[in-house]
């Protein structure tokens, strides 16, 4: 008997059992769909069920809550495809475009109006955070004789 071929109930049909599993669940799909109304009313219900199914805008989950913004799972999944193209097309417009954003940018930073309001920016956010941080003082007072 070969390595692949195992008695069935202690006979040995020389059957491979891997050949065996795969008609016996190709039979059990087959017998599970019929009993479902065949495998058009099963194509049916899942193409249905995926056109209904409303899940969370943001997370593309069913929703837990009845407050959470939910969409149709095909339109979250179009979202998200054309979200992802989109952020592929801009990253190649930036890097073909590079170079010219770099020379944009240095005009723009070289105007002395620029750099006036840049470093009043810079005074203003310093000043800001020193009402965040509070530094403690120790004053001593000395006699003079």
């Amino acid at each position: 008997m070969s390595e692949n071929k195992k008695p069935i109930i202690g006979i040995d049909l020389g059957i491979d059992p891997e050949y065996l599993e795969g008609v016996i669940r190709q039979t059990v799909n087959a017998s599970i769909a019929e009993a479902l109304g065949g495998k058009e009313a099963v194509a049916s219900e899942i193409i249905h069920s995926v056109l209904t199914t409303e899940v969370d805008a943001d997370t593309g989950r069913v929703p837990r809550y009845n407050t959470t913004k939910t969409v149709s799972i095909i339109e979250y999944y179009t979202r998200r495809v054309i979200r992802e193209q989109a952020q592929e097309i801009l990253e190649e417009v930036v890097e073909e475009q590079r170079g010219n954003l770099k020379k944009a940018v240095k005009k723009a930073i070289s105007d002395e109006a620029t750099l006036g309001r840049m470093a009043a920016s810079f005074v203003d956010s310093m000043l800001g955070e020193t009402n965040y941080y509070r530094p403690r003082f120790e004053v001593t007072f000395e006699k003079k004789d």
